[in-house]
């Protein structure tokens, strides 16, 4: 439940804050587990976090404003990838952190400000955007803003993601065919952040959480823990992306020292203590990862290679469709069927459909091809739907069986999942010394030979079902080359993508005990090649969103 006291319970002046965060700094920083608070880089990078952004807002506000602080992470998903929208589970860890620091207002305002001068201040009003009569589909909704947005050539604008959180919020409390409603008051903030921008961490989501946070506890809005997350994963539909809600569950409810097993419908979360002796090593590969342009309707191509499939899988087995909700649903234990069943089904589908082959062969489902299709371009290669879903549907098994490795303490187990899982993305390999493309297909021959060989539960462990990489093809060759370089290294457990992919980072999971060598190793190999400065970071499991306690 969110605390909707804590703007005012816990705002100061900003003189009190700077001072106590130099007398009194370890209360600030009880997100942190506390072994982490010994290393001083760590300790000096919080501190400095919150010391900029409380002068940039002593600049703007004066010294004896009253303000609240509000801390919201970043997330790195080690397994689980682009499945949490098909209600697959997910295995993060919260980490970094963006502050806000928050003055309400009486108004339905606005205003904020970022000490990355890359972002300009910005100011709207919330209901000048919506509507007078609530908005009951806000699906078809967000993507005519988009639209609208597009020609006025402000798709990308940072504000998209307060505005999200904003509108969806006062949309949400509008009472349908009621243009009087109670009337949102805004806020003024100040933005500062160690969440690397645009690489795969969700520093995006992590606007939409505490813009929600924000403005339920100005405006005394209380949702349970579950609707919370719901809400976010709703709201950021309005930028144009149609993800999932597993990053905005990984922000909010993540805890220090512990990776988050996070399953949906019905939500639920395990926490599982992170290995000891081991560390993420973040590699950025300085290739932009921005859901821009093409990367966006790659992202959405992505989720409609998944709906198109899944539409199929029901149209095609009606004897299972009662227990297939979702894509996550298509495995032995939901349809109580062999893993050779699982295969034939994914053999079902086919192997590659144009737009023209799905509305001339299922004209029955038209309507849902012509909604799946708006969300992006269409591509000249078609849709992949079986290589998709196999990866989905291994995807989601991969997940849950994360879960049993951990708590035996199988690190090397569980890195072996996240090797296969990066497989599932991955777009180039190494032959002979070169790197060339890669594809995986899914194409009859590899489907009969897993459904004669996969006879057994004890043999033939090669040829489960979560052994199968599947493609869902979202890295570059820039992050299979440091996953290669990493799995190289001795020490390293597992790598693979984080985010949405096409760019951003690589997470190591990587013994402690060999991270300086693993770091001169893929500087040597990586970072120096282009004459790039090195760009790793060490993370850490850090305490989901929150308001800072005076």
């Amino acid at each position: 439940m969110i605390n909707t006291n804590n703007i005012t319970k816990n705002a100061t002046e900003i003189k009190r804050w700077l001072d106590l965060l130099e007398n009194k700094p370890v209360s600030f920083f009880d997100y942190i587990e506390q072994d982490y608070l010994t290393d001083v880089n760590i300790f000096d990078s919080e501190k400095e976090l919150f010391l900029k952004g409380l002068e940039y807002a002593k600049e703007i506000y004066g010294c004896d404003e009253k303000v609240a602080l509000l801390r919201i992470p970043g997330r790195i998903n080690l397994l689980g990838m682009h499945i949490d929208h098909r209600m697959g589970s997910v295995n993060p860890i919260a980490t970094h952190s963006l502050i806000m620091v928050i003055q309400p207002r009486t108004d339905d305002k606005i205003h904020i400000y970022n000490c990355n001068q890359t972002f300009k201040p910005r100011s709207f009003s919330i209901n000048e955007y919506l509507p007078d009569l609530k908005v009951t589909d806000w699906d078809g909704w967000s993507k005519h803003q988009l639209k609208l947005r597009i020609q006025q050539k402000k798709s990308t604008d940072w504000t998209n993601y307060f505005q999200a959180s904003a509108l969806y919020l006062q949309n949400y409390i509008k009472r349908e065919g009621d243009k009087h409603f109670p009337e949102l008051s805004g806020f003024n903030a100040v933005i500062h952040s160690n969440i690397p921008y645009a690489v795969g961490l969700s520093s995006s989501s992590s606007l939409v959480v505490g813009t929600a946070m924000t403005l339920m506890a100005i405006n005394d809005i209380r949702l349970s823990e579950q609707e919370f997350i719901d809400f976010c994963g709703t709201a950021e539909w309005y930028v144009g992306t149609r993800g999932g809600k597993g990053d905005h569950a990984a922000i909010y409810i993540g805890k220090k020292g512990n990776i988050s097993h996070i399953s949906f419908n019905p939500f639920s979360v395990r926490y599982v203590p992170f290995p000891r002796n081991y560390c993420i090593a973040l590699c950025n590969s300085m290739v932009s990862a921005s859901k821009i342009a093409g990367a966006r309707s790659k992202f959405n191509t992505g989720v409609a290679n998944y709906e198109i499939g899944f539409k199929l899988l029901r149209n095609f087995f009606p004897n299972y469709s009662h227990k297939m909700e979702y894509l996550r649903d298509v495995t032995p234990e939901r349809l109580n069927v062999s893993e050779r069943e699982i295969y034939s089904m994914i053999k079902s589908l086919p192997e590659k459909v144009t737009r023209d082959e799905l509305n001339k062969q299922f004209p029955e489902n038209r309507e849902f091809w012509k909604k799946i299709f708006t969300t992006h371009e269409e591509s000249e290669k078609g849709y992949w739907v079986r290589d998709a879903c196999l990866f989905g549907i291994a995807e989601c098994i991969r997940s849950e069986k994360a879960v049993e490795f951990l708590k035996n303490g199988n690190v090397l187990e569980f890195g072996r999942l996240m090797n296969i899982s990066h497989n599932g993305d991955r777009v180039t390999e190494i032959i002979q010394g070169k790197r060339v493309p890669f594809r995986f297909r899914a194409a009859d021959e590899l489907l009969d030979s897993l459904i004669e060989k996969a006879s057994s539960e004890k043999d033939n462990e090669a040829y489960r079902l979560y052994q199968q990489p599947g493609w869902y093809a979202m890295s570059c060759p820039e992050l299979d080359e440091l996953v290669d370089i990493a799995l190289e290294t001795e020490g390293a457990a597992g790598a693979r993508l984080v985010g949405a992919g096409m760019g951003g980072c690589a997470a190591v999971l990587i013994d402690k005990n060999k991270l300086n060598n693993f770091i001169n190793r893929v500087d040597k190999y990586y970072y120096k090649p282009r004459n790039i400065p090195l760009a790793v970071e060490i993370c850490f499991p850090v305490n989901g969103a929150e308001f800072i306690k005076l």
